[in-house]
């Protein structure tokens, strides 16, 4: 096996690991009842996008209420990428479920070495508010897009809350 193919084989290993990983992953306080909180991330296609920002802001009243900002950055050297959609899912106890959906009628472009919002917390009746009757232990956010060449790619991040809503 040459290099190249030792290498690719390794960095194939290792993006399958951390997917495996991601879901199961947590550290939350069962008690937390807040949004704010620590991160971890996950790629597929490293090097082409990462996740500079991914928070919440959020309030109670008979429920749960969340407004995500979510955005990313391209690498200064590379290719443009272009984001489809960005799904945030609840992970509880092994499982994953949509909570939110956000998709681009067309698609947000991301130039080399540009960082761009594409979900922002600010603003009454926001389309991306996430409301629960519960407090939410752990939210992801996928991202996915194409690179110019059609590529398709994804990066995640979660964020685990602590303190209190």
């Amino acid at each position: 096996m040459r290099f190249e193919q030792t290498a690719h084989a390794v960095a194939c290993a290792a993006t399958l690991l951390a997917a495996a990983i991601m879901p199961g992953c947590s550290s939350a306080d069962p008690a937390a009842r807040a949004a704010d909180a620590a991160s971890a991330s996950v790629t597929e296609r490293a090097g082409m996008l990462s996740v500079t920002a991914f928070h919440f802001t959020g309030w109670h009243d008979d429920s749960f209420h969340y407004l995500p900002a979510l955005s990313v950055t391209a690498p200064s050297i590379g290719r443009p990428v272009f984001v489809q959609r960005v799904d945030f899912t609840a992970d509880e106890a092994g499982s994953r479920r949509l909570l939110k959906g956000v998709r681009y009628t067309a698609a947000k472009g991301v130039q080399p070495g540009d960082t761009v919002e594409l979900v922002s917390d600010v603003g009454a009746a926001d389309p991306s508010e996430i409301a629960s009757p519960l407090a939410l232990a752990t939210v992801s956010a996928m991202v996915f897009f194409t690179d110019d060449d059609g590529h398709p790619g994804r990066i995640g991040a979660r964020r685990f809350r602590r303190g209190s809503l």
